[in-house]
């Protein structure tokens, strides 16, 4: 069983706001991400920060994120982590990095299946279960909540459908508009992305990853983000942060970094 805290880190959140968000999300794992991927997690809402039991993966609230991303997932020292910016459609932020924190905690987890490269062969697939129909467009709601529609193990190794628990995915390595693939050619050593931020779909060669890379999907964001500078002018590859906001962020990155680089109490997993 994985224990999941849910709580605000120097943001103000209204404790009911809190609960049902909490709440959806608790039903969201149990009756529908849980039985698909075979993982038992719990979600409880806590108010303060120091009250989460040592054991517990935190997804945490704050006002803005280090980055223009709406939300991220990692570790540090082995302990997951998420991270969702209050504003906008927050709620469903939490969701995608909820379930993508429980599918890959580690943020590089693969699953080998068809290539969805133009050579064929097999390819070692990144877990992001929620990046291939991510956004607004493709949610849905519990108890009048947005939640993100999530990829099934189906859309990874290429075997029948359902490939998206909603059924907006209507085959194996399909993105939707707004969404992104990741993938590994073992054969070639290289890395590759397909999104649709465009007028369409479109891969792109990451090349092969230094050996000194620790976290994966942070180092695949930036080399893509550069490549959508240089290609897509016009289109932002994330929502924008001011600069006080993005300096407000840097500092709040720093002290959850110390935080969460403490050693756990005797005892705790």
């Amino acid at each position: 069983m994985i224990h999941i805290a849910f709580v605000p880190f120097k943001v103000s959140i209204e404790p009911t706001v809190l609960t049902r968000v909490a709440a959806a999300l608790q039903r969201q794992v149990r009756e529908h991400f849980g039985p698909l991927w075979q993982i038992d997690a719990t979600v409880s809402p806590f108010f303060v920060w120091d009250s989460v039991p040592p054991d517990y993966a935190r997804l945490i609230v704050v006002d803005h994120l280090d980055s223009s991303a709406l939300g991220v997932h990692a570790d540090k020292d082995g302990q997951p982590y998420a991270l969702v910016g209050a504003h906008g459609d927050w709620p469903l932020v939490a969701s995608h990095e909820l379930l993508e924190m429980l599918a890959d905690p580690t943020g590089r987890k693969t699953r080998r299946g068809p290539s969805p490269g133009p050579g064929g062969g097999e390819a070692e697939i990144l877990v992001e279960v929620c990046d291939p129909c991510q956004g607004k467009r493709w949610s849905y709601p519990i108890d009048g909540i947005p939640v993100s529609d999530f990829c099934t193990p189906a859309f990874y190794d290429g075997g029948a459908g359902p490939w998206s628990f909603r059924g907006n995915v209507t085959g194996a390595h399909q993105i939707l508009k707004d969404g992104y693939l990741i993938w590994h050619d073992p054969v070639a050593q290289e890395w590759w992305r397909r999104d649709w931020l465009g007028a369409e779909p479109t891969n792109y060669a990451l090349g092969p990853m230094p050996p000194t890379v620790s976290f994966l999907r942070g180092h695949i964001d930036r080399i893509t983000r550069t490549h959508h500078k240089r290609t897509h002018k016009k289109k932002r590859f994330a929502a924008p942060v001011l600069p006080a906001a993005r300096a407000r962020a840097k500092a709040l990155a720093s002290e959850l970094t110390a935080i969460l680089s403490k050693p756990r109490k005797k005892g705790a997993r």
